[in-house]
């Protein structure tokens, strides 16, 4: 008798797409792929970039529907997402907020009150569009509920399925902007220094366990937290120690891979397995290639930008 298959889902809830994929556990082969556009901000105003949790809820089970059947057996659902936007939601994961996207920029008022030393330990990157600056902004106009969870928007998507308290993995709790680097912990004086003390901070989570299980067409399947989206791209990339990633796309990005908790003129970030990523992001894109274009030409002597790109081409094709 032919046993079962079983499987893992894997699920990137991203700014332009939610992607999902299901992975064979045994040969590590892609049964199904798919991905559908993420929801639409709904106002018009750029600086508020917020999005209906309910759309996301809709498309998060319409895939759940049709990726989840009896003929497999599912081992967990494993989640990346997009990083330092949040919802607000009860301790049984009910949306109290729209999600409050990365994009929005509505204020970034709460640095003014913060120390040099307050903002680097906290990974040298407050800026607007961070959820504490978000959260700040929400208190100071008295439209912050007093018992809501701020958590990710694939996080919520979980809770909210299971009814279950919400957690947050270190990738994702940096990226709110009020993570202690130093105690790997919340970092409470900040919090109370902004007047947020009186919300829910997610339970920190690991990776290596299951924190709940998800009723789905019959199955219990076990789910785990939701890691940041760039870690999780340079874990699938197996980027190791010292060596450096260079990222080209819409932003660019320029990462490093560190054993030691090291403060520089860059952004630092958790990792997995107690290490850190020292990182440069939101670099503009055709600026970053023009660069690096240009290098390659005075490495190669080359006249002509056709010239250049004769020889990438043919480097490339050499390696």
């Amino acid at each position: 008798m032919q046993s079962i298959s079983q499987i893992f889902l894997l699920i990137d809830v991203g700014a332009s797409f939610i992607k999902v994929a299901s992975v064979d556990a045994r040969t590590w082969q892609t049964v199904k792929i798919k991905q559908v556009p993420f929801p639409d901000f709904i106002s018009s105003n750029k600086k508020f970039r917020e999005v209906s949790p309910q759309e996301v809820l809709n498309i998060f089970t319409n895939l759940l529907d049709e990726f989840i059947s009896n003929e497999f057996q599912y081992l967990g659902i494993l989640l990346s997402t997009q990083m330092q936007g949040f919802i607000l939601c009860d301790l049984e994961g009910q949306a109290l907020s729209n999600y409050i996207s990365w994009q929005d920029t509505r204020s970034n008022s709460a640095i003014a009150y913060l120390s040099k030393n307050e903002i680097q330990r906290t990974g040298n990157e407050l800026r607007p569009g961070m959820a504490l600056s978000n959260l700040f902004w929400l208190k100071e106009n008295n439209l912050l509920p007093e018992t809501s969870y701020p958590v990710t928007i694939a996080d919520f998507l979980i809770v909210n399925l299971a009814a279950t308290e919400p957690r947050i993995h270190a990738t994702n709790a940096a990226a709110f902007g009020g993570f202690n680097l130093e105690t790997m912990s919340w970092d409470e004086e900040i919090i109370t220094k902004l007047g947020l003390q009186k919300i829910n901070w997610p339970k920190l989570s690991d990776i290596d366990q299951a924190y709940t299980k998800l009723n789905w067409k019959g199955q219990e399947i076990p789910c785990y937290v939701s890691v940041g989206d760039q870690q999780a791209a340079l874990l699938g990339i197996g980027l190791k120690d010292k060596q450096l990633s260079i990222n080209i796309g819409t932003g660019s990005q320029v990462s490093m891979l560190s054993t030691d908790l090291e403060y520089g003129d860059y952004q630092l970030r958790p990792f997995f397995k107690g290490q850190f990523l020292k990182t440069i992001t939101h670099i503009p894109a055709g600026r970053a290639l023009n660069v690096l274009f240009k290098l390659v030409t005075e490495m190669n002597d080359s006249k002509s930008p056709e010239e250049a790109w004769d020889y990438i081409q043919d480097s490339v094709a050499d390696t």
